[in-house]
């Protein structure tokens, strides 16, 4: 049970009920925002995840932490779909796909480069000892 729970099956779930609604309610959500929407949240915590798993292989204490950089690029691409979605924008399916991409991508590097930092406390953690 505890797999469903996991922030990449939540995303995927939503992206599935936001489609239903679309269609059941008659609204008129564009599905690249959807898509877009449903990319960057599974690229943030797929980002956490590889820093997590890193972290424990390390001996180093995991827990959800804020990183502000990671965070405040998803949140200012998510707003920019959202709000093209609410107020019908127009935005051009290449630039929310870019604006989606440039944010996962972003956390990916974020992602490495604490990976190595971790890496890096994992080893001079073990030298101590």
């Amino acid at each position: 049970m505890k797999k469903w729970f996991r922030p990449d099956v939540l995303t995927i779930i939503g992206g599935v009920l936001v489609t239903a609604a679309n269609r059941l309610f008659d609204l008129e959500l564009d599905p690249t925002n959807i898509i877009a929407a449903a990319v960057l949240l599974l690229g943030y915590f797929k980002a956490h995840e590889y820093v997590t798993v890193v972290r424990d292989a390390n001996g180093l204490p995991t827990g959800y932490k804020l990183n502000s950089r990671k965070l405040i690029f998803t949140a200012v691409a998510f707003a920019i779909i959202v709000v093209d979605t609410i107020y019908k924008l127009g935005l051009s399916m290449e630039i929310v796909l870019t604006l989606a991409g440039v944010a996962t991508g972003y956390n990916y590097l974020e992602a490495k480069k604490d990976v190595k930092t971790a890496e890096a406390e994992g080893a001079d953690a073990r030298q101590a000892h």
